[in-house]
């Protein structure tokens, strides 16, 4: 009686397995469920910053769908970044409208996907280049982007475009400061600890094609008898979903973790530019100075945060990464379509 029970049991599990596989839904193109689903974006050329809102249009035939559940959910190619994603639960005459927020500049995929009162949902892909507002990295740029250069020596004001940006979730600022290694032998800031943002990462800018695009290094290298930058525009601290407001002249307390064992609890300063002084700490034979953060809002908070300066930090829409041209590029679309059901 038990061996029988010991193979009824595997048999009950592989049916209950293949049920389950033959319940998921089928992927079908959206002509083959009768629905076609549209896009628009206002304004037609949307940049970080901006206020936008994506219009999504549902129809089966000439009518009009009004009662599905459509998520719009927004991705970058860019690690570490968080989606943006809304919901809309009714539609009007087939349109469905919420506002967005195009939190960095770059490439981006935002995918539909409208579930229909019969419980078929229909995914749609739309791909868009949004263009940055403010930067230019031309030659005759204020700011000097030498990477040996040292952070004090950059015109960092707000028209820079460089500012703290804002990510649905949580706000996000930028960290920097310089690292000089007085010892004989090479060294790795591997890690960074503070305790007003839930996650920190440690980037690097880098421009392309005249777009500036925040990629997540992990490290950065220290050779014996140099010294590593952290400034904006090249490597920098991300300290993201900040938990506090982050006000001009405000200090707060950072951990530096390095390869060889060594640590340093520092002191940055808030700022909209680097300290023209600052202290100095040591961490083995590293020494740490410069060290400032940039002004962010708290998660949910909608506030000035640039003192003397007039840099809005309005958190539903700010960017670190923007369009490096005098020109903004065109918005690109290429929709791919699928459906599940």
């Amino acid at each position: 009686m038990r061996r029988s029970l010991f193979l009824f049991v595997p048999v009950i599990l592989l049916l209950s397995l293949l049920v389950l596989v033959g319940c998921r839904p089928e992927e079908t193109p959206p002509e083959e469920a009768n629905v076609t689903l549209d896009i628009n974006v206002e304004p037609d050329e949307p940049v970080v910053g901006e206020a936008s809102t994506i219009a999504v249009t549902l129809m089966r035939g000439d009518e009009a769908i009004n009662d599905a559940s459509v998520e719009i959910r927004g991705d970058m190619n860019h690690a570490g970044m968080q989606p943006v994603i809304r919901t809309v639960e009714e539609g009007t005459d087939g349109v469905y409208t919420t506002d967005f927020d195009w939190t960095m500049a770059g490439d981006w995929i935002v995918t539909v996907n409208a579930t229909l009162a019969d419980d078929t949902v229909v995914t749609q892909e739309f791909s868009y280049t949004i263009p940055g507002e403010a930067m230019d990295m031309s030659d005759d740029s204020d700011m000097d982007m030498d990477s040996e250069g040292d952070a004090e020596s950059m015109d960092m004001s707000s028209e820079d475009g460089m500012a703290g940006m804002h990510m649905a979730g949580g706000s996000t600022t930028g960290g920097y400061m310089l690292i000089t290694n007085g010892g004989d032998s090479d060294d790795v800031l591997v890690g960074v600890e503070a305790d007003f943002a839930n996650d920190i990462q440690i980037h690097e800018t880098t421009v392309e094609n005249d777009m500036a695009r925040m990629v997540e290094v992990g490290q950065i290298d220290i050779p014996a008898g140099e010294t590593a930058t952290l400034q904006p525009g090249g490597y920098h601290v991300m300290f993201i979903d900040v938990t506090r407001n982050l006000m001009v002249g405000d200090e707060v307390e950072i951990t530096l973790n390095f390869e060889s064992g060594a640590s340093a609890a520092v002191t940055a300063v808030v700022g909209d530019e680097a300290p023209e002084t600052s202290a100095e700490y040591t961490a083995g034979d590293l020494t740490i100075t410069g060290v400032w953060v940039r002004p962010a809002a708290a998660a949910s908070d909608d506030m000035d945060m640039s003192g003397d300066s007039d840099m809005d930090m309005d958190s539903d829409a700010d960017s670190e990464d923007m369009d490096m041209s005098e020109e903004s590029s065109d918005m690109e679309m290429e929709p791919t379509a699928t459906a599940e059901s």
